[in-house]
């Protein structure tokens, strides 16, 4: 079976090993990885997320990435480099981290349509 670049989408909050967050209390990542099935892919994402000290809150998709579109040109392109870069080294890249607050998740998880 031949690798494949995955791309999956996760909620995350830092441990208490982690200071990375800088007061920020979760976030979301995408992460991206080359490997031989969906499930080895979701495999080496919680186990890199989970070495950095990060624990999975919500697991929001995994899929193979060529079957991915964004919503623009720079996102695009920003996330085809991860996806490159995932396909050509053994490792798990990260894209950017979007972090809340405790006040910012309050706000979002209070709010009803």
């Amino acid at each position: 079976m031949t690798k494949r670049a995955y791309c999956g989408g996760f909620e995350v909050v830092p441990t208490s090993k982690n200071n990375v967050f800088d007061g920020a209390i979760g976030g979301f990542v995408y992460c991206f990885v080359c490997e031989r099935s969906l499930r080895a892919a979701l495999d080496a994402m919680e186990n890199a997320l989970a070495e950095d000290h990060y624990k999975i809150r919500l697991a929001e998709f995994v899929r193979v990435y060529d079957a991915m579109d964004w919503d623009d040109q720079e996102a695009q392109e920003k996330h085809d480099m991860l996806a490159q870069k995932a396909l050509s080294e053994d490792d798990v890249f990260y894209g950017t981290f979007y972090t809340y607050t405790e006040e910012e998740e309050f706000s979002s998880s209070s709010s009803r349509s």
